[in-house]
């Protein structure tokens, strides 16, 4: 940046100087303006963002046990965190699912379901956090009842492979 076209601001206002000193001092402050942004931009930072899917289905055999899916490792900040599992079913009840850092629930929520077999319920979960030490986030779900038809599935049979539960988060600030 040519900082040595810098004049006092009331000059560039065309509060001071003579008129036409004005009109140049104006197309001065124009042209470092857009300096300045181009500076910015080109050095702004870019988002973090953390993504991790399930690999593989996995079992929700035993009413009100959690069982682990994706986990991600986010650093100090405050994100904006979305997960989404997609729930196989075949008895009737309740599956819930919630956002664990090690010690506690984040955010929870929850979704009923019939007892048709292969019944698929989709689930989201989508808040902010503010993190204030490094942690890790894992996305977990927990059967009312005890079945072995209920799982987290990994990805979706029609229309290719696509994951069906993954967690994402996107730094969005300090």
């Amino acid at each position: 940046i040519d900082t040595s076209r810098l004049v006092d601001l009331d000059t560039l206002l065309g509060n001071r100087g003579a008129a036409g000193a004005r009109a140049v001092r104006l197309q001065e402050l124009s042209q470092f303006m857009d300096q300045a942004i181009a500076f910015a931009l080109k050095n702004r930072p870019l988002p973090k963002q953390e993504t991790q899917a399930l690999s593989g289905d996995l079992a929700l055999p035993a009413a009100g046990a959690w069982v682990s899916g994706p986990s991600i490792a986010l650093g100090k900040g405050v994100w904006s965190v979305s997960a989404m599992a997609l729930i196989k079913t075949g008895a009737a009840g309740i599956v819930a699912m919630r956002l664990f850092d090690g010690a506690a629930g984040v955010f929870a929520m929850q979704a009923s379901h019939p007892s048709t077999a292969n019944y698929f319920t989709p689930m989201n979960l989508v808040g902010l956090i503010n993190i204030t030490v490094p942690q890790t986030l894992t996305l977990q779900a927990a059967p009312s009842v005890t079945s072995p038809s209920i799982s987290m599935i990994a990805q979706t049979t029609i229309g290719g492979a696509l994951d069906a539960t993954r967690l994402c988060a996107v730094q969005i600030g300090d």
